[in-house]
């Protein structure tokens, strides 16, 4: 008796849709090495299937290991090279390695394959006010403002730009659009303290502050505001335990200098003199704005 199973000749399709959902679910529930695995059975299985080439570069950016994401896409493009979210992830490793233009061109690319990709936009404004160029940047958002009015990614990076170009008053308006109905997102809330600092509303970016603070009680970024807020209200003993707080969030002295390093230098010099003068302007002035 022969006992060969025979399989409907779609089969195969459906072996691979479940694979990938496999992976799918890996990557919501962020298992990056399993989810890795899985994409790369996916691949070795179904080479015709973009989705496998495509989503292992994606993990291995992401896990910081760029130049095997960068070999990785090198192969894939031979392949689809036409494929909007293999643009995309090349465009993601030039900015992971902070080349600008050539993220920008990758970014290009993708639009004009998918110009519906609300990332390819939101994404090049970034890398264009990272890069200095500002008024591109404004334009960039702009448009994807335009294109996806209901993107909140698109608001978010319209008020970033905002920041960046300093304009605070603009990124106040435009990061309450944001804030206001999202209040647990957190780049709102960062954003929303800073610019209410920067135009002189210190009560409420404490207000903004504290209360994001009982969402995201470790964020160093927060803490960094919190610090500088504390400040800006001339309240130096508030600043020095915040200034605290801030450096084990931070765990990089580099970057803490570069961020709370002139509020350490006041409270030593105003340890040392016993002083209680009043802020200097440059008191308010904000760290580099981040994204």
């Amino acid at each position: 008796m022969d006992d060969t199973i025979e399989y409907p000749a779609e089969y195969p399709a459906i072996h691979a849709d479940e694979m990938a959902g496999e992976a799918w679910a890996a990557m919501t529930r962020q298992d990056a090495d399993e989810a890795l695995r899985l994409w790369e059975r996916v691949r070795r299985q179904f080479p015709e299937r973009a989705d496998g080439h495509v989503w292992p570069v994606h993990l291995l950016w992401q896990g910081g290991r760029i130049d095997d994401a960068e070999a990785a896409a090198a192969e894939a493009f031979a392949r689809f090279p036409d494929n909007p979210d293999l643009l995309a992830q090349y465009a993601w490793i030039a900015m992971s390695r902070q080349r600008w233009d050539e993220a920008l061109q990758w970014w290009e690319s993708a639009r004009e394959r998918s110009p519906e990709r609300a990332d390819a936009y939101i994404w090049a404004a970034r890398a264009l006010w990272q890069s200095e160029r500002p008024d591109e940047a404004e334009a960039m958002a702009a448009e994807a403002v335009e294109r996806f009015p209901d993107d909140t990614g698109a608001l978010a990076e319209s008020a970033w730009v905002a920041a960046a170009r300093r304009d605070w008053p603009e990124a106040l308006r435009r990061w309450q659009l944001v804030y206001e109905p999202n209040p647990e997102r957190l780049d709102a809330a960062i954003g929303t303290v800073q610019a209410l600092r920067m135009v002189g509303r210190f009560d409420e970016a404490e207000t903004v502050a504290s209360e994001a603070l009982t969402r995201f009680p470790d964020n160093a970024d927060l803490a960094v505001e919190h610090a500088w807020t504390a400040v800006s209200r001339g309240d130096w003993q508030a600043a020095a335990a915040r200034l605290e707080t801030a450096r084990a969030a931070l765990h990089d002295p580099a970057r803490f200098e570069e961020s709370l390093g002139w509020i350490e230098q006041q409270l030593q010099a105003r340890a040392s003199a016993g002083a209680g003068a009043a802020v200097p302007a440059a008191a308010t002035a904000p760290p580099a704005a981040a994204g």
